[in-house]
């Protein structure tokens, strides 16, 4: 048996720990996806157009911004989640049509390989 303290080997990798600096706005992100499953797929930002995300990410920004809400019906909290979940579909979508703006040098395993390879 041996003793003695474990080195892991995590060079190369992403630091994915860093989303755990932002838990607030995780926090209503995933609660906003939670309250809108039937309309927001997990392959939602396979599904739309970047013009179209980015228009409904700069209303979003707009209003939260301005303090108004579209339709009357939205608080700032929906506002701040739907920019977030905009600002993500359109990051997703861009980087699935050019890899190379992951930023993920090549030697280094991403997030989503990490992820996938979890899931086999």
């Amino acid at each position: 048996m041996t003793t003695g303290t474990g080195i892991r080997k995590n060079g190369g990798k992403i630091k994915a720990s860093y989303i755990l600096m932002f838990p607030n706005a995780i926090n209503i992100l995933a609660a906003r996806m939670m309250e809108n499953e039937n309309k927001y797929p997990n392959d939602a930002f396979d599904n739309y157009v970047p013009e179209e995300i980015l228009d409904s990410l700069l209303r979003h920004l707009l209003d939260l911004k301005n303090g108004t809400a579209i339709f009357g019906k939205e608080t700032p909290r929906e506002h701040l989640s739907a920019f977030l979940f905009n600002a993500l579909c359109f990051a997703e979508s861009a980087i699935a049509q050019n890899h190379s703006l992951s930023g993920v040098p090549e030697n280094q395993e991403s997030i989503t390989t990490a992820s996938r390879n979890i899931q086999k």
